[in-house]
């Protein structure tokens, strides 16, 4: 959504813990980390070392640098359905819910795009646990949007992959 912020860190409402500064920190360095390094070639020391922290803070919030990197994907996903979930309440017709949606998935990736290919690209080497989030949010992304079927009396001559 042109003129969104949505930056690079968690927000606050997720981390809502008393070491909520820690832990958005390393989720924040962790997502730095990749983009800069690459996942697979990133380790707890590249974290800690962007998140200025001793490496017995991660392991206080984390197990993995695979569990992080989940959390800071959560993060993001949730952000992202924020955005379109926004402008899929306002009044138009479904297809320019749509519409809309589709530009505001866009320029958050554009704002964001180096922790869009850190999730897209780097996110792969974290294994079948990272492709499961990915296809879970894309579900949960195709719900929102096929929602407003239901509401568009023209859908029901539209095939359904539409």
């Amino acid at each position: 959504m042109a003129g969104a912020q949505p930056g690079p860190g968690p927000r606050r409402d997720f981390l809502d813990s008393p070491f909520a500064d820690e832990r958005e920190r390393l989720v924040d360095a962790l997502t730095k980390a990749a983009a800069e390094h690459g996942y697979a070639e990133l380790t707890v020391e590249h974290v800690v070392r962007y998140a200025g922290v001793p490496q017995a803070t991660f392991y206080k919030h984390f197990s993995t640098k695979d569990q992080c990197l989940m959390t800071a994907y959560d993060v993001f996903a949730q952000r992202l359905l924020d955005e379109v979930t926004n402008v899929c309440r306002g009044p138009q017709e479904w297809p320019e819910q749509v519409k809309a949606a589709v530009g505001a998935v866009l320029d958050f990736l554009v704002e964001a795009l180096a922790l869009a290919r850190v999730f897209a690209v780097e996110a792969a080497a974290a294994g079948p646990v990272a492709a499961e989030r990915q296809r879970a949010f894309v579900e949960r992304l195709a719900a929102l949007l096929s929602e407003g079927r239901t509401r568009y009396p023209r859908a029901a001559s539209l095939l359904p992959s539409t």
